[in-house]
C-alpha cells in the first residue's frame, strides 16, 4: 500500500508483521528492520566500490575518524624557534632556561654536528637534583637520557601518540627520515590530544 513502494522499479521489502511494541504503535521492529537493511545496503556498495579507509578520511576529513586517518606529525610538530634545542657543550643553567623559554618540558641536546645525541625532561632534571649536590656543577650529558626515541614527519599522529603510550614519554623528536639524527620538529602528547584524534 506504500505509494513511494509503487512508484520505485525495484522494492525491497522489509515491512513487519507486527512491532515490538505492545500496543503494535510505536515504530519498534520496522525501525530495526529498516536500519538492518540500511547498513546492509551500504556494507554491499561499499564493497562494490572497493571504498577504502583513506576513501573515507578524505571525505569526512574534519570528523574523527577522518583525522585519524590523515593527520601526520608535520601537521602538529613544533619547528623553528619553537624547537628546544641545546648544545652539548652548553651549561645546564642555561639548559634549563631553554626548557622554561619553550614550556614543552624537554631540551633537545645536538652535537657539533646539530645531530640529537640526547634529550633532557623535567623529569631528568628533578631526578638530577635529588641525585647530584649542586646540579649546575653537571653537564647535559650527566643527566640527559642518551639514543632518545625519534618519528618522521609523514607518520601519523595516532601512531606517534602510541609510540608515546608504549614508552610513558611525552613528547618526542621529529627526524627527516630513520637515517637522520637531526631534529627538524617535536612533537608533543598535548598537540595530539588537542588535535581530537582521541
Amino acid at each position: 500500500n506504500s505509494t513511494l513502494a509503487q512508484r520505485c522499479d525495484f522494492l525491497l521489502d522489509v515491512s513487519v508483521e507486527k512491532e515490538a511494541c505492545p500496543m503494535n504503535l510505536a515504530p519498534t521492529s520496522s525501525s530495526t528492520a529498516t536500519l538492518v537493511m540500511g547498513d546492509a545496503l551500504a556494507i554491499a556498495l561499499l564493497k562494490q566500490r572497493q571504498f577504502n579507509k583513506r576513501d573515507f578520511a578524505i571525505r569526512h576529513p574534519g570528523g574523527m575518524l577522518g583525522k585519524k586517518l590523515l593527520l601526520t606529525v608535520r601537521d602538529l610538530m613544533h619547528q623553528n624557534e619553537e624547537l628546544p634545542v641545546v648544545q652539548i657543550d652548553t651549561s645546564v643553567k642555561n639548559l634549563v632556561m631553554e626548557m622554561t623559554a619553550k614550556n614543552l618540558g624537554i631540551v633537545g641536546v645536538l652535537n657539533d654536528k646539530k645531530e640529537l645525541i640526547g634529550v633532557v625532561t623535567d623529569g631528568d632534571l628533578r631526578r638530577a637534583v635529588e641525585k647530584y649536590e649542586n646540579i649546575f656543577k653537571c653537564k647535559p650529558e650527566d643527566i640527559m637520557t642518551h639514543n632518545p626515541k625519534k618519528v618522521t614527519p609523514g607518520r601519523l599522529a595516532v601512531s606517534a601518540l602510541h609510540q608515546m603510550e608504549k614508552y610513558s614519554i611525552t613528547s618526542v623528536f621529529v627526524v627527516q627520515n630513520n637515517n637522520s639524527l637531526q631534529p627538524i620538529g617535536l612533537i608533543h602528547i598535548h598537540d595530539i590530544l588537542k588535535s581530537g584524534i582521541v
